[in-house]
């Protein structure tokens, strides 16, 4: 990370903690639903920047954690008051509907406690489904509402009876951040496959030649190795006097090797071209250069819009801005000369644990060539936490 983006990254912490101060106090018990089992390491950067905030702001751990789609009748055993946080993201509204029923039933079980969503985006098409969360969150009584962007404020403000309230996304907790790549590609893409995509014509056409397309790659099967010792942990878990405790370790341990994954797909690249937000954030972690496209219904621009510059993001419209704002990125970084455009060039990732290798083809005539690379990866160790 450069001296701007360190300092970028320190103010979001900051506007982060100032959000949440009074909703945390120092020592008091409280839990964290919501914990993201699944491959999206966008997730797993706010759940550990989660973690990190709330240990900076209480001074511990939580008492009780859960994932998604676990239930939480247990929870008076863990806290019998307190505050119950739920993990945030960009699923609050009807695009992830699946997520719409089990908030609402967190809200009407969990009316004795106070309840605070974390830093989400909103977007609601069915106002049905908006009408009736509002219904859920009048008829709690104690909730609280943590919006990462501006277009949210407006929205939630006009259409839920509760405490609203603005801050960036939890992933810049978990700064600083490493990897175990060293660039050897000039960029990378991380571009959505999901419903948020945003589709054109000359999508393709775009993209190709400057960088294989990936998106998160789906979860890496665990090796004999980690199974039995996740089976341990679980064992561990029913007989431990804190099986939460041992619940939040295995949580981490997951958690974390997704995100160190994540981080070694964007760090082989000198640039970076994405449509996820988390995209955006990560590589701003990692002190990278990058373009960003958006998503499907401006998700993307609205975050970054509503925080300060950081230095390293250029927010483009379409793939043919993209292509030549790349160029010039490059040409920046590495002296390319100011009227070439970028070769054809594709490349071929290993992904297996241990290994990975990069190639360049295609077509060159005409064109200048990035220079072949061989890409080694480094010993592994652990993201180093800021706390």
């Amino acid at each position: 990370m450069n001296r701007k983006s360190r300092q970028h990254t320190a103010a979001m912490q900051q506007y982060y903690s100032d959000a949440l101060s009074d909703l945390a106090p120092d020592g008091r018990p409280y839990a964290l639903l919501d914990w993201p089992n699944h491959n999206n390491v966008g997730d797993s950067a706010i759940w550990l920047g989660e973690i990190e905030a709330l240990r900076s702001l209480t001074g511990r751990d939580p008492s009780y954690v859960a994932h998604e789609t676990q239930p939480v009748d247990d929870l008076p055993r863990y806290l019998r008051a307190g505050t119950v946080f739920l993990h945030g993201g960009g699923n609050f509204g009807d695009v992830w509907p699946a997520y719409h029923a089990p908030r609402i039933q967190r809200l009407e079980l969990l009316k004795g406690y106070r309840i605070v969503q974390l830093a989400q985006t909103i977007h609601y098409v069915d106002q049905k489904m908006a009408d009736e969360m509002a219904r859920a969150i009048d008829a709690h009584g104690r909730f609280t509402l943590v919006v990462r962007d501006r277009k949210s404020l407006v929205y939630a403000r006009r259409q839920f009876d509760c405490d609203v309230r603005l801050a960036p996304d939890a992933a810049y907790w978990i700064a600083p951040v490493g990897s175990v790549n060293v660039p050897c590609e000039p960029v990378v893409a991380l571009m959505r496959t999901d419903k948020e995509r945003v589709t054109h014509a000359q999508d393709a056409d775009g993209l190709r030649g400057i960088t294989t397309v990936f998106d998160w790659p789906p979860e890496q099967r665990m090796s004999r190795f980690d199974r039995r010792r996740t089976k341990h942990r679980r064992l561990l878990a029913l007989l431990s006097r804190d099986p939460q405790a041992v619940k939040l370790a295995i949580a981490m341990r997951r958690t974390e090797g997704r995100l160190r994954h994540g981080l070694d797909l964007l760090a082989r690249g000198e640039v970076v071209l994405t449509d996820r937000l988390h995209g955006h954030i990560l590589s701003t972690l990692l002190g990278k250069p990058h373009v960003v496209l958006d998503n499907s219904y401006g998700k993307t621009t609205s975050y970054i819009e509503s925080w300060p510059d950081d230095g390293l993001t250029h927010l483009v419209s379409d793939f043919h801005a993209a292509r030549h704002l790349l160029a010039a990125l490059l040409e920046e970084k590495r002296g390319f000369a100011a009227d070439r455009e970028p070769a054809a060039v594709s490349w071929s990732v290993s992904y297996r644990s241990g290994a990975s290798r990069c190639g360049i083809d295609g077509p060159a005539a005409n064109h200048v060539t990035f220079q072949r690379c061989e890409c080694r990866r480094l010993p592994q160790r652990r993201i180093a936490w800021t706390r």
